[in-house]
C-alpha cells in the first residue's frame, strides 16, 4: 500500500506510471524472497494507494480464507494514546490478523500459546491455533485467566459468563473452570497436536505475558468477539497491551 494521504509533500501522487513503477519494484523484491526460501509459485503482487489499514482490509476481503500478516514497526509514546496501525487493521479486517514484532527473526512457531475466554470466537481461535500447530509440528499451550477483581463480573460480554457467583471458593472456581476448559477442548480435533492446559488467577494481560515469557513462546493466539467488544473491553487494556508490549508474534482471530 502506497500512502498518499498526509501533510508530507513528498508523498507520491496517484497515477498509472507511479502505480506500475511500484508494482514492478515490489514484484522484483517479493520474487527474491520467494527464491530465497525455495518457493516457486508467486501470486501477482497487488499495489494500491490510500490508507494502509483500509486498503489491506479491502484486499483481504476479496479472497476467501484470507490472513493479513503485518510487521509491528511503530512504537513510542504516541501509541500509548493513539491507536497503532495494527489496531486499525484489526478493527476493520474480517479475517485473522498476524502481527510480527520487528525485533524478532522470522521463523516457524514451535511453541504456541492460545488465550481462552470460552466465547464463540474463542473456539475459532483454538481451531486456528491447532491449524498452525499442525503445519509447524508445534505444541499448543491453552491458558485461561480467572480474574480476581469482583468488579470484573459487571463487565459486558462472554468473559464473565462463567463467574456467576462472586463468592465461590478459589479452589471450587478453579475446578469448575478446569471442567469447562476440558469440555471446550474436547470438542476440537487435535489429531496428533501436542497440547497442555494452564489456569491462573490474576490480571489477564500480565498472566498471559508471564506464561509467554516462561515458555519462550513464538506465537500468541487471541480471539476477540466483535469490534465493539474489542474497543470497549480490550483496546485500553488486555489485547492492546499485549499488541504493543509482547515480543512474540500475535495472531488475532475474530
Amino acid at each position: 500500500v502506497i500512502e498518499t494521504l498526509g501533510i508530507n509533500p513528498l508523498y507520491p501522487m496517484q497515477s498509472t506510471d507511479s502505480s506500475q513503477s511500484k508494482t514492478d519494484e515490489f514484484k522484483e523484491h517479493v520474487a527474491g524472497l520467494y527464491n530465497k526460501h525455495g518457493v516457486e509459485h508467486l501470486e501477482e503482487p497487488v499495489v494500491v494507494m490510500g490508507q494502509t489499514y483500509r486498503e489491506l482490509a479491502k484486499v483481504a476481503a476479496n479472497y476467501e480464507d484470507s490472513l493479513i500478516l503485518v510487521g509491528r514497526h511503530s512504537e513510542g509514546v504516541l501509541h500509548k494514546f493513539l491507536t497503532s496501525q495494527a489496531e486499525r487493521i484489526i478493527k476493520l479486517a474480517d479475517c485473522p490478523v498476524w502481527i510480527h514484532p520487528h525485533r524478532n527473526m522470522s521463523k516457524l512457531p514451535q511453541t504456541i500459546v492460545c488465550a481462552i475466554d470460552f466465547s464463540e470466537t474463542c473456539k475459532r481461535a483454538i481451531e486456528m491455533a491447532i491449524i498452525v500447530a499442525k503445519s509447524c509440528a508445534a505444541k499448543v499451550h491453552f491458558v485461561h485467566v480467572i480474574p480476581e477483581s469482583s468488579g470484573y463480573i459487571e463487565m459486558e460480554g462472554e468473559l464473565n459468563f462463567y463467574y456467576p457467583n462472586d463468592f465461590l471458593e478459589r479452589e471450587a472456581l478453579e475446578d469448575s473452570v478446569t471442567e469447562i476448559l476440558q469440555e471446550t477442548l474436547g470438542e476440537m480435533n487435535f489429531d496428533e497436536v501436542e497440547h497442555e492446559e494452564h489456569i491462573y488467577f490474576g490480571g489477564a494481560a500480565d498472566r498471559v505475558n508471564v506464561l509467554c515469557n516462561k515458555l519462550n513462546t513464538d506465537l500468541l493466539v487471541i480471539g476477540i468477539s466483535s469490534h465493539s467488544a474489542f474497543e470497549r473491553m480490550f483496546m485500553g487494556s488486555t489485547v492492546r497491551w499485549l499488541l504493543n508490549k509482547t515480543e512474540n508474534d500475535i495472531l488475532i482471530v475474530k
